[in-house]
């Protein structure tokens, strides 16, 4: 009997700590659907936003000027930007601002196309980077992840920094 009513109260007290938690995503997405509405009233087409450890929000924006120089690219076809050229656009930008980065391992690399009213079939690069993990380093050291996003005309899309909250 002793060990139902213990199952009885962590079961209630585990649905109940699962009640009072704020619904998936909740301050973030808040934060990301502001983003999205300040980047439109300035003119701006949103593309993405990241999130980083420290709670600092990456928002990645562009023209509509720079979406109309990207070549178009239906996504069967060899793409406008080689996905040689992307990883040397990629790792150069991550150099440029962290020198002391030698060595890349390569984790994600992927196109995504944008949407945009008034444009079909434009697209970029998310080229995910990391540094390798040094041998004596390797038990509970999380490798740094640099995502570089490239239009296919070869700009780097710059993020917009949104302190944490």
């Amino acid at each position: 009997m002793k060990t139902r009513l213990i199952v009885a109260i962590f079961i209630v007290g585990t649905f109940a700590a699962f009640a009072l938690q704020p619904p998936h995503g909740g301050l973030d997405n808040e934060r990301r659907i502001r983003i999205r509405e300040e980047a439109s009233a300035q003119g701006l087409v949103h593309i993405s936003t990241n999130k980083r450890l420290d709670g600092v929000m990456e928002a990645y924006n562009v023209t509509r000027d720079q979406i109309s120089r990207i070549p178009e690219w239906n996504g069967m076809d060899d793409p406008p930007l080689e996905i040689s050229k992307a990883l040397t656009i990629a790792r150069a930008t991550v150099l440029s601002t962290h020198p002391d980065f030698k060595r890349f391992r390569l984790r994600e690399f992927e196109s995504q196309r944008i949407i945009a009213e008034n444009f079909e079939n434009r697209w970029y690069y998310i080229v995910s980077l990391e540094i390798p993990v040094p041998k004596d380093l390797e038990k509970g050291w999380k490798p740094e992840l640099w995502r570089v996003r490239i239009l296919m005309d070869g700009t780097v899309i710059v993020p917009e920094l949104y302190p944490k909250d």
